[in-house]
C-alpha cells in the first residue's frame, strides 16, 4: 500500500494524464506521485503535516501546498541542488574522469550481466549530456568497473573487452589505434591511464598487473616484470585494481578478495611496500592531497553497513596514520579540495522513516568531523539479490584531479551517476539563486547575531 493511514485524498492528475499525486485522509504529510499507465510509484516526498498537492505544471514538476508555503517538486528527483544527475545506461553504473577534468564517461558495471550497454560522456563541469561515447563496435567487459579509462585529455580511450584484449580507440572517430594484450590466461579484464599519459596498467585473472608504454599510442608497448602480489587468484576474475598515483611515478594494486594493498615503483616495478586491510577496500586517489595520505574503508560485506572504519595510510609507508570512525561507512571515499574534505559514501535512514537511503558524506581531514547533513543520491538496495548486484557501483566514489566534483555510482534501478560540485564559490550561487533574495534583518539577527548586516547576494536587493 502507498499510504500507512486513510484512503487516498487531494488527487492531482498531471495535463497529459501520465502521472497521478495524492496523500491520504489523514494528510500525514506524506505525497506519493504515480504513473497511470504501469501504476507504479515513481516517487514521494514527506513535509510537515498538512502538506498536499495542487497542481502538476507543464513540465512535469508538481505544485505542493505546506502551510503558507508553495513548494515545487520534479517527483522522482532526490539529488540536492549540488548534484547534477547524469543520464545514461541503467542499473549498476559507475564513471571515471579524464585527468584534464573536463569529460566524464559512464558505463554500465555488473558482474556476470549477460547484455552491453553503451557509454555516454558528459561535460566534467556542468555535467551536461555529450552523447553516446564511441560505439558498440568494442563493448566493455561489464564486469569490472575500470574496464574503462581515458587518455589525459579524453581524446583516446582504452577499453577492457570481453574478447580478453584492451582495445585504444580514438573518441572523435572511433578509430582502433591499438591493442594491449598481454597473452594470459583469462586476457586482460581491467585498465588504468596514467595522469602523465605515457603509462597504461592492465590486470587480469591472476595476480599480476603489467604495464605498457604508450607514449605512442599507435606502438604500445609492454615494459618492466609483472607487478605481482601474492595469493591464489579469486574464483571470479577480475581480483586486481590499478590506481596510479597523480604524479604517475607509483602504480597502487589493490587485491579485492583479499584485502592487500601493494604500491610498485613504476620506473623499475619494485615493491614499496604492502599492507593488510579488510576485504573489498576501495582506496581514494593517490597523490591529490598535500599530506601524502591514502584513505582506505576497514573493508566491506554484502548487507553490513555499519562499524567499518576509515583508515589512513601514508602513501610513503603504508603504514596506518589515523583512523576515523564514521557513521553508516559505506565502501568508498575519495579526498577534495587539496585533501581538505574527504567524500564517503554510506546509508542513512529513509526521510519517510522507512528503510535506508543511500548517502555520501563530507568529512574535514582536520577534525575527522561530517560536515553537515549527509546528501541523499537515491534508495538503497532493497535486498540481498540487489545489494549483490550493486555491489560495484553503490559505493562508486570518484573524484575529479583538481577535487572541486565528484562523481558517485548507482544503488538502484531508476538512478543515475551524479555529478557533485564542491566548490564553495558554486555553493554561494546555488544558495542565492534558490533563495532568489538576500536576509531580511530580523533573519540576519537571528543567525549571525552581533555582526553588522550586509549583502551576501549581490542580484538581489538588501533585505527589509
Amino acid at each position: 500500500p502507498a499510504f500507512s493511514a486513510g484512503a487516498p485524498d487531494s488527487i492531482v492528475v498531471s495535463l497529459d494524464g501520465r502521472l497521478l499525486a495524492a496523500t491520504d485522509a489523514v494528510r500525514d504529510g506524506k505525497i506519493v506521485v504515480f504513473d497511470v499507465a504501469s501504476r507504479a510509484q515513481i516517487g514521494s516526498v514527506t513535509l510537515n503535516a498538512g502538506a498536499q498537492p495542487t497542481e502538476f505544471l507543464a513540465d512535469g514538476r508538481l505544485a505542493i501546498t505546506a502551510g503558507s508555503q508553495e513548494l515545487i517538486w520534479r517527483p522522482g528527483t532526490t539529488v540536492p541542488p549540488l548534484g547534477v544527475a547524469l543520464g545514461g545506461p541503467n542499473g549498476p553504473v559507475a564513471g571515471t574522469w579524464s585527468e584534464d577534468g573536463r569529460t566524464i564517461v559512464t558505463f554500465h558495471a555488473e558482474y556476470g550481466a549477460t547484455t552491453d550497454q553503451p557509454m555516454f560522456a558528459f561535460d566534467g563541469t556542468t555535467g551536461a549530456p555529450q552523447g553516446q561515447f564511441l560505439d558498440n563496435s568494442t563493448p566493455h567487459n561489464e564486469d569490472s568497473d575500470n574496464a574503462v579509462a581515458l587518455n589525459p585529455n579524453g581524446t583516446v580511450a582504452a577499453l577492457a573487452a570481453h574478447d580478453g584484449v584492451v582495445h585504444l580507440r580514438d573518441r572523435a572517430t572511433g578509430d582502433e589505434l591499438a591493442v594491449l594484450d598481454g597473452h594470459r590466461d583469462g586476457g586482460e579484464l581491467g585498465v588504468a591511464w596514467s595522469p602523465t599519459g605515457d603509462r597504461v596498467a592492465t590486470i587480469g585473472a591472476d595476480q599480476a598487473a603489467l604495464l605498457w608504454d604508450v607514449s605512442e599510442v599507435r606502438h604500445p608497448k609492454l615494459i618492466g616484470p609483472p607487478m605481482v602480489l601474492p595469493g591464489i587468484p579469486a574464483v571470479n576474475p577480475p581480483n586486481l585494481l590499478p590506481e596510479f598515483s597523480r604524479d604517475g611515478r607509483s602504480l597502487l594494486v589493490i587485491d579485492d578478495p583479499h584485502g592487500k594493498l601493494a604500491l610498485f615503483d613504476v620506473a623499475t616495478g619494485a615493491e614499496k611496500w604492502s599492507a593488510d586491510v579488510g576485504v573489498f577496500p576501495a582506496p581514494g586517489r593517490l597523490g591529490y592531497t598535500g599530506s601524502n595520505e591514502v584513505a582506505v574503508t576497514s573493508g566491506a560485506f554484502v548487507g553490513v553497513e555499519t562499524g567499518r572504519t576509515l583508515d589512513m595510510l601514508d602513501a610513503a609507508t603504508g603504514q596506518a596514520s589515523r583512523v576515523l570512525s564514521l557513521p553508516e561507512t559505506g565502501i568508498g571515499s575519495d579526498f577534495l579540495r587539496g585533501g581538505s574534505l574527504l567524500v564517503v559514501d554510506g546509508t542513512a535512514p529513509g526521510t519517510d522513516g522507512s528503510g535506508t537511503i543511500s548517502v555520501v558524506r563530507l568529512v574535514d581531514i582536520a577534525t575527522g568531523a561530517p560536515l553537515g547533513d549527509p546528501l541523499p543520491k537515491g534508495a538503497s538496495p532493497s535486498d540481498a539479490t540487489e545489494k549483490i548486484r550493486y555491489f560495484q557501483t553503490a559505493g562508486f566514489v570518484f573524484s575529479s584531479p583538481d577535487g572541486s566534483r565528484f562523481i558517485t555510482g548507482t544503488s538502484g534501478p531508476t538512478q543515475s551517476v551524479v555529478l557533485w560540485d564542491v566548490d564553495l564559490d558554486h555553493w554561494e550561487a546555488t544558495a542565492c539563486r534558490i533563495a532568489g533574495r538576500n536576509l531580511t534583518q530580523a533573519e540576519w539577527n537571528q543567525y549571525l547575531p552581533g555582526q553588522p548586516y550586509h549583502v551576501t547576494c549581490s542580484q538581489w536587493p538588501a533585505g527589509q
